[in-house]
């Protein structure tokens, strides 16, 4: 495989902290160099599949920075990105397994840098619990037009560009 054939397959994985292992067998098989080129290409191939999902909760105007950027973020959108990972990916994983991810972030960026990401995560978290709520649907067929035609889902989307106005800029 290619470096770009590696990249795209771990691009495609929706949490970038599941690449250890392949990672690994890919420094391995193909040395160090290899493995950094792989990670430089799947970071930037993961970031612009997220920044095109309604569901990455970044701020809409962030995403367009990053996108302008040509995906190389600078250290304030890496700090957003990972407060999203948590909020986002990360739902799902044990209390133990996030301990141990916030702990390889302290020894990588420092306390302070995790510190930082641990507030943006926390302030995501509050405002989708606050204000992510589907639409108040009275009916079965309400529902089933909010799916299934393209005004019903046009009105859904607007209402995630709504949330996601509100996730921080900061």
């Amino acid at each position: 495989m290619t470096d770009a054939e590696y990249a795209r397959k771990l691009a495609s994985y929706a949490d970038p902290t599941s690449w250890g292992a392949e990672l690994k067998v890919i420094r391995f098989e193909h040395g160090a160099q290899f493995c950094d080129a792989v990670i430089l290409l799947a970071k930037r191939a993961w970031l612009k599949r997220m920044c095109q999902s309604p569901s990455f909760l970044i701020h809409p105007s962030v995403k367009d920075e990053i996108q302008s950027q040509k995906y190389f973020p600078n250290e304030y959108q890496k700090k957003l990105i990972w407060a999203a990972i948590f909020a986002g990916c990360l739902k799902d994983c044990s209390d133990l397994n996030i301990q141990k991810l916030s702990n390889k972030l302290c020894v990588k960026y420092g306390n302070v840098w995790w510190k930082d990401v641990e507030e943006k995560y926390k302030y995501i978290i509050k405002i989708k619990s606050e204000n992510y709520r589907t639409p108040h649907i009275e009916s079965n067929a309400v529902s089933v037009f909010l799916q299934n035609t393209l005004m019903g889902k046009s009105y859904l989307v607007d209402k995630k560009y709504e949330y996601l106005k509100l996730l921080p800029l900061f």
